[in-house]
């Protein structure tokens, strides 16, 4: 999770390092262990995504129809 202060860029960069090193998290920190690396954008998330982690989710083909769908309706409570 990322509050708004964190700008797009930063957010999208940690996205990219938390997706290219989660086989090393898994083996470091036990209980992300049974979160497979596809598993990180989820569309059951209960908060919305960054702007920034969606375009690193949308750039690596892991954000679906299914997430815009959940983050357009977080997004419309918030408002």
């Amino acid at each position: 999770n990322a509050g708004t202060s964190v700008d797009d860029e930063d957010a999208f960069m940690l996205a990219k390092a938390l997706h290219e090193q989660w086989p090393a998290l898994q083996k470091a920190y036990p209980p992300i262990r049974a979160t497979p690396q596809k598993g990180m954008s989820t569309s059951d998330n209960p908060m919305p995504y960054h702007p920034g982690a969606i375009k690193y989710w949308k750039s690596v083909g892991m954000w679906t129809a299914a997430n815009e769908k959940k983050e357009s309706m977080l997004r419309a409570t918030l408002k």
